[in-house]
Order: C-alpha cells, then structure tokens, then sequence
C-alpha cells in the first residue's frame, strides 16, 4: 500500500510540498479559520459501551442496553455538558469507568429524554461538529427508537473530512483522501471532543499556498481569510497565546 507521510503519523502537520492538491489543502485552512472566528458552533461527541456477554450476541451498535456518555464543548475548548444516560439494572463497574466521567455525572445520571431535551437546546442554534457526525447522528437515533421518542433531525459535519483533505494523505491512485486517526488523550467522549478541538486549532494555524500557480486563482484558496479581530487579537486566546 502506498501512502504518504501523515497516514503513519496522523497529527503531523501537512507539508506545503508534499499535498497532491494545493487547492484542497486551502480550502480546509479557510473553513478552519471562518469556523475560528466566530463562537456559533459546538462540539459533541458519544462514548458507548456494554458489557462483554451481550458483546459477543450483538455489537454495540446494536445493543438495546448500551452504556451512553455525551460530552459537549464550546468554541472556546471548555466542556459546557456532560451526561450518563441512566443505564437499565445494574451496571459492571469496569464498563463505566471506561467513560471516565467525574463522580457528579455518574450520580447525576439522566433518562435518555431529558439528556436530549438539553443536547437539542444547547444545538438548536449551532453549528455542530464531531469527528465523525454519521456515527454521533447514529447513536441518537437509535436512542431515539429505544425510547420510543419522536424522530429528531439531527444535523452537524464531521471534522475527520477537512482534516483527511488537509493532509492529502492517498492511498495510490485511488480517488479521494484516506482517513486519519484521531490522537486521543483519554477514552471519554470529552477527551474526544478536546482531540478535534486540537485538530481545529491545527488547520486554522496552518500556512497556505499562496501561489496561484499551485494554489489556484487569487480571491479565493489563495486569499488569506481576514478575521473580523485582527489574528493576534483573535488567535490570542484561542491559542492560549499572551
């Protein structure tokens, strides 16, 4: 198999030489930088589990009795929700630690209905991003059916796409980019969300091309996107600059 460098390393930023097209790479960059610079979008992520018996009938995206934490994060990095979806009978201490939820959370745990009351509120007016939204949209729709609760049309965007057309990682002269793997920091469905936060924070930060020649035509991929702060101001924080 023949890949590029970023597929070994998946957190290793993308070299301006190396990227089969220019224009792509750009166009992350400047998706990256627009989302940066304003504070209308959210980060969600789930964190299943169940239990090793009931692994072996079904898998876990098939469970009727999986062990759900949900994890939302704010443009600024900071985790602003956290639930356990109150599990049915008794529950293995070990499948629960694997969420590495605070002690408040575990005995905080909610119905599925009103964990999605908050998720939807919190949402409603957001653009919503996951590494791998398709997955996350899953989830809470078969939560949705084990519940019995009126179908709920849940929209967002997976950042594992712009990041895979960020690298430009290929596998020969197969269309399209492979996927890279998220470089997590911890099992929980927070240490998710902190993961894209960085992969973000890395497009945003990145150079572009600025040859129109590689680049493509000016006023577009090659224009640098101007944030309504001037980038030291915006970046400042975001960056955890002084």
């Amino acid at each position: 198999m023949n890949t590029t460098r970023s597929s070994q390393n998946p957190h290793q930023s993308a070299s301006l030489d190396n990227h089969p097209n220019p224009m792509d790479r750009n166009r992350s960059i400047l998706w990256a930088r627009y989302l940066v610079d304003t504070e209308d979008w959210l980060l969600i992520s789930v964190k299943e589990t169940t239990s090793t018996a009931e692994q072996t009938r079904v898998s876990v995206e098939e469970s009727e009795n999986p062990i759900v934490s949900i994890s939302v994060t704010d443009a600024s990095g900071k985790a602003i929700y956290e639930a356990l979806v109150k599990p049915e009978g008794i529950v293995n201490n070990e499948l629960i630690s694997e969420h590495e939820l605070e002690t408040g959370t575990l005995f905080n745990a909610q119905p599925y209905s009103v964990i999605r009351d908050s998720v939807v509120r919190l949402t409603s007016s957001k653009d919503v991003l996951s590494w791998n939204f398709d997955k996350v949209r899953g989830t809470f729709e078969r939560l949705d059916r084990l519940n019995n609760l009126p179908p709920h049309e849940w929209r967002g965007n997976s950042v594992s796409h712009q990041y895979a057309r960020f690298l430009g990682d290929k596998e020969g002269d197969k269309p399209g980019y492979l996927m890279p793997q998220l470089k997590l920091r911890g099992r929980s469905a927070r240490a998710e969300n902190q993961a894209v936060f960085e992969v973000v924070k890395e497009i945003a930060a990145s150079s572009q091309y600025t040859d129109p020649l590689t680049s493509g035509k000016p006023g577009w991929t090659a224009e640098f996107y101007r944030p309504k702060l001037t980038a030291s101001e915006k970046f400042k924080n975001f960056f955890n600059k002084k």
